[in-house]
């Protein structure tokens, strides 16, 4: 879990989480927030980093 989120929700929400992976109920999802990707299309790219989950601006 990120060290700064304040919990499992947050840590869904943060950009190198959010939509990089496909919904298990895909295009007949209902949730209000969901954090997964329903379409291809929508997948984020997911980044490979060594302990913080934010890319380095290095």
């Amino acid at each position: 879990m990120c060290e700064y989120a304040h919990g499992v929700f947050e840590c869904w929400l943060h950009p190198a989480q959010y939509k990089t992976r496909l919904c298990k109920d895909e295009t007949k999802c209902t949730r209000h927030v969901c954090f997964f990707a329903h379409i291809a299309e929508e997948l984020h790219p997911l980044y490979v980093s060594m302990g913080s989950a934010i890319p380095s601006p290095r």
